[in-house]
């Protein structure tokens, strides 16, 4: 793992323990819990890939935070021109086992020095992996990620959202239904209870969890730094609306070109009440 130099930042040291684990590591490699391989991770990130595939077709594609590879088959359809890379080894070892004839490495979004200036048509940075990083390391990342990208290139990623269910979400009020924030307290007790007799011992996990960051938490309004509902709670993820991540982009010299909700896949604009949907999936141009 390349490490920045101020060294790892509190968000590093929790993510990457998790990232680490060996039951997560499982279920990015071996397609537990969810994490198919090949398979879209919902509609908002089918759209957002097919609008950008006709223009990468056959051009050099970087898929960052590549985890176990299910992006792998899905980006080599659109080019064999393909590098894939994550910043946790155990994760690169299970891709390229996956994946043994790919282009996997190890590196990391903040740090793309082996790849000089204008070498790649798309990146792609799925799941929310640019969330796993702190605010100043995130503008980093994007910075690096144009200089990699060749002029009029696409940038594909996927983005938690400050002002949706996610970052309200506690371990008795999850976001994991689009419309969770709508449900009464009683019913949320309903599903709590029926989760502890299924798993009994998730919830006492979740609440360990979800105390222990909420501690980190920060709150700079158009953007956060707080727990996710994701692995119990283990995760230290960034937020943002959506006008912060078009100011973010803009800064770093890149354009917003277009947003997906991902549940539902549909475009989604500034001027829009977001309150309900969990993360964006979005769409940027280097200019």
């Amino acid at each position: 793992m390349t490490v920045h130099a101020a060294g790892p930042s509190r968000q590093d040291e929790v993510n990457n323990a998790v990232w680490a684990s060996t039951s997560v590591v499982g279920q990015f490699a071996n397609g537990g819990s969810g994490m198919v391989l090949d398979v879209w991770s919902d509609p908002g990130e089918r759209t957002a890939l097919l609008s950008v595939a006709a223009e990468a077709r056959g051009r050099p594609i970087l898929d960052i935070g590549v985890g176990g590879g299910r992006t792998t088959s899905l980006l080599r359809l659109v080019s064999d021109d393909y590098v894939g890379i994550d910043y946790t080894p155990a994760m690169v070892a299970a891709c390229r086992r996956n994946y043994p004839d790919a282009d996997v490495r190890l590196g990391d979004v903040r740090d793309l020095a082996e790849f000089g200036a204008d070498r790649f048509s798309l990146a792609v940075f799925s799941y929310n992996g640019l969330d796993a990083v702190d605010h100043g390391d995130r503008a980093r990342a994007l910075a690096e990620i144009r200089r990699v990208l060749a002029p009029g290139a696409l940038l594909v990623y996927s983005t938690h959202n400050r002002a949706g269910p996610c970052f309200r979400a506690t371990p008795l009020r999850q976001a994991g239904s689009p419309v969770a924030h709508t449900w009464s307290r009683t019913y949320r007790m309903l599903r709590a209870s029926a989760a502890v007799v299924q798993e009994p011992r998730a919830l006492p996990r979740r609440f360990v969890n979800w105390h222990r960051l909420s501690a980190a938490q920060s709150d700079a309004g158009e953007w956060a730094i707080g727990p996710v509902e994701a692995h119990d709670f283990a995760l230290l993820v960034h937020y943002v609306t959506l006008r912060q991540a078009h100011g973010e982009l803009d800064e770093a010299g890149l354009t917003l070109e277009r947003a997906f909700d991902a549940e539902r896949g549909a475009p989604v604009g500034l001027d829009e009440d977001l309150s309900g949907i969990r993360y964006f999936h979005i769409v940027a141009r280097k200019r």
